[in-house]
């Protein structure tokens, strides 16, 4: 009798000394809901499921959150389509995506940001035309491209899309020649709704400012992605 009694107390004892605080529950529950990523990533790449776990969680326990970042190489899903050429990162509830052109975070809260790359629709800033000592900036459309399809501007000029008059046969103006602000890549336009370049498909000229820094890539509705009509405005401060 006196045995079993101090089994129990030995018991009691361990239980006590074993339970986990609450705070080690809630860091617990976070890890297990945001490091399944990290934990499919480690079996892809040869580890035992139970294993991967094991660790995993037991790295996220120890570290944060942070531990189960995982970045994926390999492609990029917009609007239900596979891209090639991009990566995605999972980042506790959130995810950032890498496209050709640019990138594109989705926070844990909803809210979406896009930046894009050096290079977008092969022009960058050291193959771009710098026009930025002209007071009247002119980008003309014509025979299925842009000239000159890459520019150099600071921000608060502004730049003209002009159709080119001479020799035009009907192609000078904007129903022939939609303009788009956003990307033309592979078989995908992606407008963008935030481009002071907007949406323009009637007349044959349109100013436009850029009172803000960034790059500002834009294409033809018609012909950007069959004849590459493409080009972009890189905005200094």
């Amino acid at each position: 009798m006196r045995a079993f009694l101090g089994c129990i107390a030995l018991l009691l004892a361990l239980s006590v000394i074993d339970r986990p605080d609450a705070g080690a529950i809630s860091k617990r529950r976070q890890c297990k809901a945001v490091c399944g990523a990290a934990i499919d990533q480690c079996v892809q790449q040869g580890g035992k499921t139970r294993k991967c776990r094991r660790q995993t969680l037991k790295k996220c326990r120890k570290q944060g959150i942070e531990a189960c970042v995982v970045t994926v190489t390999s492609t990029t899903v917009r609007g239900g389509t596979t891209l090639p050429g991009g990566s995605t990162t999972t980042i506790a509830g959130g995810a950032t995506t890498t496209n050709p052109g640019g990138t594109t975070t989705t926070h844990p809260g909803g809210t979406t940001t896009t930046t894009l790359g050096d290079t977008v629709h092969g022009c960058s800033r050291a193959n771009a035309t710098d026009l930025k000592a002209s007071g009247s900036p002119v980008v003309v459309f014509k025979n299925y491209q842009y000239v000159p399809r890459c520019i150099l501007i600071s921000a608060g000029q502004t730049v003209t899309f002009s159709g080119d008059a001479t020799g035009c046969d009907g192609q000078c103006d904007f129903s022939f020649h939609p303009l788009v602000g956003g990307q033309a890549v592979g078989a995908f336009k992606t407008p963008d709704p935030a481009s002071p370049i907007g949406s323009t498909n009637s007349g044959t000229s349109k100013p436009v400012l850029f009172d803000s820094a960034g790059i500002f890539p834009f294409y033809c509705d018609h012909h950007g992605l069959s004849l590459a009509m493409t080009g972009a405005v890189f905005v200094d401060p």
